[in-house]
């Protein structure tokens, strides 16, 4: 049996923040734990309980996030840091629709972004592996634009339901396609709603 956890707490002297992903792997026989292996990362449990695939898919949510995070504080140095150097990115948002192909262009999405949205943000309602290279993400946009000042998603409500698919190459983003339609994520991603 695999457990994996995050222990959350303050040093005694410091008060700093402590967060260290964790977790361990019970072996059981007749229902009762024989022994019990804890590790320090959780990439370890899951190599040591024969699960290499669900390491990857995990430390593939992880990228997923950060570049997700980087995107919303305009970290362009963070953003590329996670991407290979054929970096693609395909999104349908009218100011910044197209294709950005490689680092340069990914320089210009950014630049982009501030000039037509500066607020826009993205918040993660759910990631969900596909595979271990492929990442399915529902997103809820957020976004005005600077020269209208219109708020998108005004008449739903205030942010928008997308949907994007991030794939991976050895732990680094390859290419990200985003969908304003979830279905159509969904069936491009090749998994069911």
């Amino acid at each position: 049996m695999v457990h994996l956890y995050r222990v959350v707490a303050r040093g005694l002297g410091s008060g700093a923040p402590v967060s260290q992903a964790m977790g361990a792997v019970h072996h059981l026989r007749d229902s009762k734990i024989l022994r019990v292996d804890t590790y320090l990362n959780q990439r370890d449990v899951l190599e040591a309980a024969d699960l290499p695939e669900w390491a990857v898919s995990r430390e593939n949510l992880e990228v997923v996030r950060a570049l997700i995070s980087a995107v919303n504080h305009r970290d362009l140095d963070r953003y590329l840091a996670h991407c290979t150097e054929s970096i693609q990115l395909e999104t349908p948002w009218a100011a910044v629709e197209g294709v950005y192909a490689g680092p340069e262009a990914m320089r210009r999405f950014f630049s982009d972004l501030r000039d037509t949205l500066p607020d826009f943000k993205l918040e993660i309602e759910r990631l969900e592996p596909v595979s271990a290279s492929r990442i399915l993400a529902l997103l809820r946009v957020s976004a005005t634009g600077r020269a209208s000042g219109i708020t998108a998603g005004t008449q739903s409500g205030g942010d928008i339901p997308t949907a994007t698919i991030y794939d991976l190459v050895d732990g680094s983003v390859r290419r990200i396609r985003v969908f304003l339609d979830r279905q159509e994520a969904f069936e491009a991603a090749g998994m069911p709603e």
